[in-house]
């Protein structure tokens, strides 16, 4: 079914664009490129942050034009294969005819204006020729429709400045098109990145005569627009195959809530989804009613570092934390497709969006997530810079937003952060590795209740107890860099110093806590996931003394947990009764949070 109405709207495509161009030919309109080679020059300036936005535009292109697979590609001199001479775009979308490959070198030389259902991504036709020239010199568009000859347009920048394309003096008109196959490396990476090897139909966008690549070697790109096409595009990944220099793109959420996307398991942490919004607005132009799409994320203390008891800096960060570092703010996408970070609520008249809040800052909006997607229909609220990279929403979505509880939403992420960080302070041991109060208590306290007695252990227990030991020194050692060996005796010094600890995790949908046996040491893991942390553990009005106690009562419980490995029946009490117990306290929380903020409001008045 999604292979026959791909069909149908690359078909609908097809005939809109050749309606269109052959209206043109029939009307007389001729095939000005611009207006003075002045003009060209300057569209040399167009801002883009980077290459990979440059080459945004042509995939944009290629993904309305109904492609399965789009590939970055790379040419060569014969001086080796470190910095690319050339760079294609290539795609299997429904391609062009002759008259149309000319009109899509000039501005503006597009049927999509008309287009009013907005359902692609381009509106003004801008996004080629812009792209083009503002990363080199030289541009050639190759096409062929189904069955047909590829056709070719080439524009060189040095050509036009020599007046090679004004037939009337201060008038530039892009060339004509003729008869011209795409070079033999554009053809040797179709047969290997396209379905069948070849290209039927489709376009090919060649760059040459590079003089603007943000990174000059194929290392610098591969290395930043790897990931930064992964975030752009991770709602059209599963329908638009996207290589680049022949590697897959793989998705990644800049959220980190999306399983299967590059990152989400970079570690054993875990990004938090909080409950997803959507709301309804009239759309001013159509009258129609339309859905703008809320996404949030908490991200936990040391989710961007390698050593989770060390700050994420220096050598010490992981892969997400560049991810993060490009998407510090509110994430803004049109129908799935990414447009903008807004690091300032900020309406199109300049004014405050949110009063109150000011610019988000690096240590604030590493820890949270928010995402609002919207339709075509809302693109006159949402006003979209002619390259897609910036967007000002209108004081009207402001309002919207914050109506619909959003920033009642990231005033909460950004609590839980502060609530996080005051949390941890609490959780560090002393600089000698003292144990917690809580970890003591723990001790004397199971000594105290069974005198003179030893627990002994099942046999699972023991094996379990084991492979723990084993698994946990041998991470240690890979984290932190250390040999095994060293990683093992640290380990076995701790449990001594302390046969009981507390431990932090982030496990979306787990219990709120869990007990595991490490060789002799009984660790609590409390799941930093779960609203039990959160609204009561790391709550800003929680004691130290609080926090202790209820590590104790976890303690206790975890006790006997762990003696009922190896009894089938309790290990099953436990198990399910824990996940039972985990489900209705999130529920109850969160009705107990609605009524408590309520008193809060009360008090305060």
């Amino acid at each position: 079914m999604a292979a026959n109405k791909k069909e149908k709207i690359m078909a609908t495509q097809l005939e809109l664009q050749i309606e269109y161009a052959n209206a043109l030919d029939a009307n007389k309109v001729d095939y000005t490129f611009a207006i003075g080679e002045a003009f060209v020059e300057s569209m040399r300036s167009t801002h883009y942050k980077h290459t990979g936005t440059a080459i945004d535009e042509l995939i944009d292109n290629a993904i309305e034009a109904g492609a399965n697979t789009v590939s970055v590609a790379f040419g060569f001199k014969k001086n080796g294969e470190k910095k690319p001479d050339a760079i294609a775009i290539i795609d299997n979308g429904h391609g062009m005819p002759p008259n149309m490959v000319r009109r899509a070198a000039s501005w503006g030389g597009t049927h999509r204006h008309q287009n009013e259902t907005r359902e692609g991504m381009g509106r003004f036709g801008f996004g080629l020729p812009s792209a083009s020239v503002n990363q080199g010199k030289r541009f050639t568009i190759y096409s062929k429709l189904r069955g047909e000859d590829w056709y070719a347009v080439t524009v060189d920048l040095d050509e036009v400045a020599e007046l090679k394309y004004s037939s009337v003096p201060g008038k530039v008109e892009v060339p004509g098109y003729q008869k011209a196959s795409p070079p033999d490396w554009v053809l040797k990476n179709v047969e290997e990145n396209f379905p069948e090897g070849e290209l039927n139909h489709g376009t090919v966008v060649v760059w040459e005569k590079l003089d603007r690549l943000t990174w000059s070697t194929v290392n610098g790109l591969r290395n930043n627009l790897l990931s930064h096409f992964g975030t752009i595009y991770r709602n059209y990944l599963s329908q638009t195959q996207i290589v680049f220099d022949n590697t897959i793109v793989g998705a990644v959420d800049p959220l980190f809530i999306t399983p299967g996307a590059r990152f989400f398991d970079e570690d054993s942490q875990r990004a938090v989804a909080l409950e997803p919004g959507e709301i309804t607005v009239r759309s001013a132009r159509t009258g129609k009613p339309c859905k703008i799409k809320v996404r949030y994320a908490s991200m936990p203390i040391g989710f961007y570092s390698v050593d989770k008891a060390k700050d994420a800096k220096g050598n010490n960060v992981n892969a997400r934390f560049r991810v993060k570092n490009d998407n510090l703010g509110i994430v803004v996408c049109r129908m799935g497709r990414q447009i903008h970070v807004v690091d300032k609520p900020t309406t199109n008249d300049g004014a405050q969006g949110w009063s109150g809040i000011g610019r988000f800052t690096n240590n604030d909006a590493r820890y949270w997530g928010l995402e609002i997607d919207f339709p075509a229909d809302l693109d006159e609220e949402f006003t979209i810079s002619n390259s897609k990279q910036d967007v000002v929403m209108s004081d009207r979505i402001w309002q919207l937003l914050k109506e619909n509880g959003v920033l009642t939403g990231l005033k909460s992420l950004r609590k839980m952060y502060e609530d996080a960080k005051k949390a941890k302070r609490s959780q560090e041991p002393d600089e000698d590795n003292k144990p917690r109060p809580s970890e003591v208590a723990a001790k004397e306290g199971s000594e105290q209740a069974r005198p003179g007695r030893v627990h002994p252990m099942s046999q699972e227990r023991e094996e379990q107890a084991k492979k723990n030991f084993e698994e946990f020194f041998k991470n240690a050692a890979k984290e932190r860099k250390v040999p095994e060996k060293v990683a093992r005796e640290e380990l076995v010094e701790e449990t001594k110093q302390r046969p009981y600890k507390v431990e932090f995790e982030t496990m979306p949908d787990a219990p709120f806590y869990r007990m595991e046996q490490r060789g002799a040491m009984k660790v609590l893991k409390i799941n930093m996931a779960h609203r039990f942390y959160r609204d009561i553990y790391a709550n800003q009005s929680a004691t130290s003394f609080m926090r202790y106690a209820l590590e104790v009562v976890l303690f206790s419980i975890g006790d006997g947990e762990l003696d009922a490995i190896g009894n089938v029946s309790k290990e099953s009490f436990y198990h399910v009764e824990k996940l039972e117990w985990s489900k209705k306290m999130n529920v109850m929380l969160g009705v107990l949070s609605e009524y408590a903020d309520e008193d809060d409001e009360d008090a305060a008045a």
